[in-house]
């Protein structure tokens, strides 16, 4: 396990002890029970882990004659969102998770970005009560911003409230949390430790099905294919495009319609075919197999949306119209990348080195949220956009 599957794989302290333990056992450490008496060999490797929150691993040296000791230690957790008990609320037409602020949080980099659950839940078995680490690794809610007439101030002054600004939003429907973590575990679920965490769907190596075989067929799956899924397309015929793409392995092609076969082995699912009742169908299945669902030809029945994309200078901007206009998307998408400036991506790069040397140099969150909001005024900018980058910075 490397050091990126590892944050991946730990969006909380219990994920993140279960990966240390997946470490330590394959490098032959022994776990302990603290309530046990036991005796450590010489050269013995070990670990003991409380409340399924912490660790402690140590190596037992061979000179016990002249000992020494060596400590490193680190926080398992980060700072995030806490899911409150009774957490669920439906207010206004949403569903919401009332949370609480844990750790020295960023309040505005947590707004409009896909956010899911981790921590632990607590289930019944077998006439016992027992806990064990959880992970939901899709886009589960979303901490929106207003728009800017509702908060002339947002780029000068932005307070948020976290009772009031910062509740996460989950759907337009009642829903509740317990349900919810039942049917995705399994398990008899009577409790949960669960914070919030950014996700972001990386599409590399997912399972996606794409049920049709026309052009606007063709566009996701070359979409599918430029961020390396593993795409199947679903239909007795396809244009000459998807055919060729077939022959040469870069999808597979299932020559058939659709059967309502099981599609809970898929991480996406788009239908392009125009047909009602398979759109429809894919929808009620979503929501039992809880896969992400885009319908490319009845945009109201999914549940995802891949908007047009460009990547400008390090920048990746994405453009949506919701299903209404995926030709508007397209022009869009080319009329803003025509738009952003060239030193824009620049910029990007010597303010990324900037927030690795201004982590040092500032030592507070709320200095260093003073400072960014410094670096990006209109003044700053406007000498980014005339290519004067040293003067800017």
């Amino acid at each position: 396990m490397n050091l990126v599957e590892f944050l991946n794989n730990s969006p909380s302290s219990y994920n993140a002890i279960d990966s240390i333990k997946k470490i330590l056992d394959e490098n032959h450490y022994v776990e302990l029970d603290e309530r046990d008496a036991y005796a450590l060999d010489k050269g013995g490797k070990y670990y003991i882990i409380r409340n399924g929150s912490s660790v402690m691993a140590f190596n037992v040296g061979n000179n016990l004659e002249n000992p020494s000791l060596q400590l490193t230690a680190s926080h398992s957790d980060c700072p995030s969102f806490v899911l409150k008990p009774n957490c669920c609320s439906y207010e206004g037409g949403y569903f919401k998770l009332n949370t609480e602020v844990y750790g020295g949080v960023t309040f505005y980099s947590w707004l409009d970005r896909p956010l899911s659950i981790a921590g632990r839940i607590i289930y019944r078995e077998d006439g016992s009560v027992k806990s064990c680490s959880y992970k939901y690794d899709k886009p589960f809610c979303l901490i929106p911003s207003v728009a800017i007439h509702m908060n002339r101030e947002v780029n000068t002054n932005l307070n948020l409230n976290p009772q009031v600004d910062m509740l996460p939003m989950v759907s337009l429907e009642k829903g509740d949390i317990l349900s919810f973590l039942k049917e995705d575990s399994g398990k008899d679920v009577l409790s949960y430790d669960l914070f919030l965490y950014p996700v972001n769907l990386k599409a590399a190596g997912l399972r996606a099905l794409v049920i049709g075989g026309g052009h606007v067929a063709l566009r996701k799956v070359k979409k599918l294919i430029a961020e390396e899924a593993d795409v199947t397309i679903l239909a007795p015929e396809v244009v000459s495009d998807i055919e060729a793409l077939s022959e040469a392995k870069k999808v597979h092609w299932e020559k058939h319609l659709f059967r309502g076969d099981d599609l809970s082995s898929y991480g996406l699912i788009v239908t392009a075919c125009g047909v009602r009742e398979v759109a429809e169908a894919v929808q009620q299945a979503s929501k039992e197999s809880h896969f992400l669902y885009n319908a490319a030809d009845f945009p109201s029945l999914g549940n995802c949306s891949l908007p047009a994309a460009f990547n400008a200078g390090g920048i990746q901007i994405t453009v949506s119209t919701n299903g209404r206009s995926p030709a508007m998307a397209r022009y869009m998408k080319e009329w803003l990348s025509l738009k952003i400036p060239e030193g824009f991506g620049l910029w990007l790069d010597r303010v990324g080195k900037m927030r690795v040397e201004m982590k040092e140099r500032i030592s507070t969150s709320e200095a260093r949220e003073a400072f960014w909001r410094a670096v990006f005024t209109e003044d700053i900018m406007h000498l980014v956009m005339q290519g004067k980058l040293d003067e800017a910075e």
